[in-house]
């Protein structure tokens, strides 16, 4: 903006009137404002959701399809760490519940895989295995998985990665599973 304004006085070769300087100045205003309110914004969502004194509710989840080799995108989680991992770009879901539900796909240096589907509360910083791959291409359903803290865990864990880097703004999930994708391909 200030670049046209700039423009704007060499083309015509006058100095900018009384309105246009307060034209820019009322940007000025508008800009900062939006700068500031901007990270509220997704917080100021996911509080709408789940309003106050009532209790956290999980979504019933549903099992996405086995990942295909085309669908997976690798990511980087630690240089300390010598697993590579990759995540199934169309298995991200943002659950209404605050939940980011996704498959990921671990690969050791000998290249054994572990494939499984799993969801993330970036609000408690926890995560929860909801299935296994099995070598069929098929799911093996936990029968009764649990919510654990995954903050400050040890090198290999690619949870805490996931939030910080793809999936969390803060403690906050992102907007939707494109943004999520966005941010994947990105690094």
């Amino acid at each position: 903006m200030e670049a046209c304004f700039i423009s704007l006085r060499n083309s015509l070769g006058k100095r900018l009137s009384y309105w246009d300087e307060s034209a820019r100045r009322w940007f000025r205003i508008v800009q900062c404002l939006f700068m500031v309110t901007l990270p509220t914004i997704g917080s100021a969502q996911f509080l709408r959701e789940i309003p106050a004194g009532e209790e956290w509710k999980e979504l019933e989840v549903q099992l996405p399809k086995y990942p295909r080799p085309e669908n997976l995108i690798a990511t980087q989680v630690s240089s300390l760490t010598s697993f590579t991992f990759a995540v199934d770009g169309t298995s991200i879901v943002i659950g209404q519940d605050g939940v980011v539900r996704f498959v990921v796909v671990a690969r050791s240096p000998d290249r054994a895989e572990n494939v499984s589907y799993e969801g993330i509360r970036c609000s408690t910083r926890e995560r929860k295995l909801y299935a296994v791959g099995r070598a069929d291409g098929t799911w093996l359903v936990l029968k009764s998985p649990v919510w654990v803290n995954f903050q400050g865990a040890r090198v290999n864990s690619y949870h805490d990665s996931f939030a910080r880097q793809y999936f969390c703004i803060e403690r906050t999930p992102v907007l939707d599973a494109a943004k999520a994708n966005e941010l994947l391909r990105k690094r």
